[in-house]
């Protein structure tokens, strides 16, 4: 009897620390300094975000998946995401939400405020 209890104490912390590895990553930030920049680059349809944590290959993968919206690539030594849209239009900068949830980008970051990638789009975006 003691045998099945601990094997079942035993089983349920390995779950635990299996669903705390898997689950327990944090999500990514992208960051942009300047309003008034981040203005200019909605005008010329060229954005580049500061985010750490990513690979050139993992951006350039899933960037192929939106190639008639933009292109993608990363600079690993700059740590900065260069999206460059091939027409700068709302729905065209919809998709980048979907590839920076695809990155688990789930914030957006501008003059130190953090806004959810949603709001960002409703608010600098459209």
């Amino acid at each position: 009897m003691k045998i099945a209890a601990l094997f079942k104490t035993s089983l349920f912390f390995i779950i635990c620390l299996w669903m705390n590895l898997s689950f327990g990553q944090e999500a990514k930030i992208a960051k942009l300094n300047n309003q008034e920049q981040f203005v200019k680059s909605k005008e010329i349809g060229d954005f580049v975000f500061k985010v750490a944590g990513l690979t050139s290959e993992q951006v350039s993968k899933l960037a192929s998946y939106y190639t008639v919206y933009f292109s993608a690539s990363y600079s690993e030594k700059t740590e900065e995401i260069s999206i460059k849209m091939i027409q700068s239009d709302a729905q065209g900068r919809r998709v980048i939400l979907r590839l920076f949830s695809a990155l688990d980008i789930q914030h957006i970051e501008l003059d130190g405020k953090m806004y959810l990638n949603s709001d960002f789009y409703d608010k600098f975006l459209q």
